[in-house]
């Protein structure tokens, strides 16, 4: 994620009684004001976990308002000029992940449309949740002119009275997120629609989206030099980061801020590998030596760490 600390944007935290340098020291991010900033996941999730600690709900609720953000985050300004609130949501999912660790998943029936996140981070703090479903209520009610509520909200936390008080409906503690909106709120034409800013904008959006697409997610990049390189016996840290053009330290910080390691993904290789192999048929001792094993008692004693079974066991199953 990028953020740019220019004084406009320094200012906003300030209308809201908040200091944002203040908040980049709790979070132990670099200070550098007047500079765009780029956010691994990690200091994106520092950030929200200082703001879950820091912000009271209404401040919560001031700082998931479009109309304070837009002209800081293109993505939610090519939202609100869409048509309508199908076609805002649509570009909302598409756009999000350039500014965040989120992925939104759009579900279409004949009278509803609903919406979860996913995160590629494992700490969700409530601010982080509860900030996406407003700004999606904010987005919808600002572009239609209308006070939208969702039929559905869900989460892991309580919405409390003030944010409930603003969605317009009780919020549902649940392990997954989730909204429901009835269709025919979101066929309403928006008033802030702007063909002239959406041509303007999206060929900018979508070449940092083919940006971020083409550079992937780096633990998918690692599983495919290692496909390779195990039946050479080629499956090292060393190698696979010389492949990706990088070096063994930087690959390994990499990794750690998607949430895994170098070790955990290669063993995730082995065993799928291996299992696939099992399933077509091949021998044991060729196994091993597939999957970067020069001693098949050692690969079967992998392979029951792996898996709980045995290769015999798994054969039979």
């Amino acid at each position: 994620m990028k953020l740019d600390l220019n004084q406009q944007f320094m200012d906003m935290f300030q209308q809201l009684g908040l200091s944002f340098t203040t908040i980049q020291q709790k979070a132990k991010l670099p200070m550098n004001a007047g500079k765009e900033v780029d956010l691994d996941n990690n200091q994106y999730v520092q950030i929200m976990q200082v703001l879950d600690q820091e912000l009271d709900d209404q401040q919560l609720l001031q700082l998931s308002n479009i109309n304070n953000l837009q002209q800081f985050v293109p993505s939610f300004y090519a939202s609100l000029a869409s048509p309508d609130g199908m076609t805002a949501l649509e570009r909302f999912a598409r756009y999000k992940k350039l500014v965040g660790p989120v992925d939104i998943d759009l579900k279409e029936s004949a009278q509803e449309v609903s919406l979860s996140f996913t995160y590629q981070v494992e700490t969700i703090p409530r601010f982080m949740l509860l900030n996406e479903q407003l700004l999606v209520i904010s987005l919808l009610r600002i572009g239609s002119g209308q006070e939208i509520r969702p039929r559905v909200i869900s989460g892991p936390y309580k919405y409390g009275p003030v944010v409930e008080e603003y969605l317009g409906v009780k919020g549902r503690f649940s392990i997954k997120n989730q909204m429901v909106f009835a269709k025919r709120d979101l066929v309403q034409a928006f008033v802030t629609e702007n063909n002239i800013m959406w041509k303007y904008l999206s060929p900018s959006l979508d070449q940092e989206l083919q940006q971020l697409e083409k550079e992937g997610v780096l633990k998918d990049q690692v599983q495919q030099v290692l496909i390779d390189a195990l039946p050479g016996n080629q499956a090292t840290i060393e190698v696979v980061a010389q492949r990706l053009g990088m070096s063994n330290r930087t690959l390994q910080r990499k990794l750690k801020e998607e949430g895994t390691s170098f070790k955990a993904v290669l063993t995730k290789v082995q065993s799928k590998m291996a299992q696939t192999y099992l399933r077509n048929g091949v021998r044991t001792d060729e196994i091993a030596y597939l999957v970067g094993y020069t001693e098949t008692s050692s690969f079967m004693r992998a392979f029951k760490r792996w898996t709980g079974q045995t290769v015999g066991q798994f054969q039979l199953s």
